[in-house]
């Protein structure tokens, strides 16, 4: 229970004292809570992914996710949406706290946009990942942010019951590391990559894409597991 009651503070403190924040500028863009764009997005994407994780614990009942879907969610994708203006890893950051926000306000229309838009996942994934499946910055840094946005979207599309996964362009952006690793498992630093990765921080993405695409025939991230899981 004291971790229910710590969630539940945590949230409606700033659901409460969302207005009382400055709406503040830098040169990457305009945020609320948060120091910019980037920081705004990530932070909605974080309060939505925790409510659906709880969501069947009662810390919140039907007319708290309504309070804070009209206090927070609603303001904020009102104060991230028209900051979207290109094809680029933090404008698919934004766009999925947008997805984020449609979720909570259980918003069709403003998910549709989000999933088909102009801008939204499938415009940022056919114009800005390349045939071999690498995010158009050729970085692994960039390419791995992406991917988590895109797949933040892609499973909130799932639970309204749009399957973006069966997408070949999306399906291929997660086999790039394996492809870009050296046989230790380090990753180079192309372009603004940061030096040091390994295949095996990028863990996390592989079994949420295994839960996906891997069957009794196909293993392709089952496999990468194993080779990260015993490097660790």
């Amino acid at each position: 229970p004291k971790y229910g009651e710590y969630i539940r503070r945590i949230i409606m403190f700033y659901v409460d004292n969302y207005d009382s924040f400055e709406n503040h500028s830098t040169h990457c863009g305009r945020g609320k809570i948060q120091a910019d764009n980037l920081g705004e997005a990530w932070f909605i994407c974080a309060i939505e992914k925790v409510l659906r994780m709880v969501s069947d614990l009662d810390i919140f009942d039907d007319d708290d996710i309504e309070y804070i879907g009209e206090h927070f969610f609603r303001p904020e994708a009102a104060l991230i949406k028209p900051q979207i203006r290109s094809i680029h890893n933090i404008h698919v950051t934004m766009i999925s706290s947008i997805a984020a926000c449609a979720n909570i306000l259980q918003d069709k229309e403003m998910l549709n946009e989000a999933i088909h838009g102009n801008l939204g996942f499938f415009d940022q994934l056919y114009r800005g990942v390349r045939k071999d499946g690498f995010w158009y910055e050729i970085s692994d840094s960039y390419h791995s942010l992406t991917l988590n946005s895109l797949l933040a979207i892609a499973f909130i599309a799932k639970e309204n019951g749009i399957d973006v996964f069966k997408d070949p362009i999306f399906e291929k952006m997660g086999t790039v590391y394996s492809r870009l690793a050296y046989e230790d498992g380090l990753i180079p630093a192309y372009n603004d990559g940061w030096y040091g990765h390994h295949i095996y921080d990028y863990d996390y993405q592989f079994e949420q894409l295994a839960s996906i695409y891997d069957t009794q025939e196909k293993k392709f991230y089952s496999r990468i597991l194993n080779y990260c899981y015993t490097l660790k």
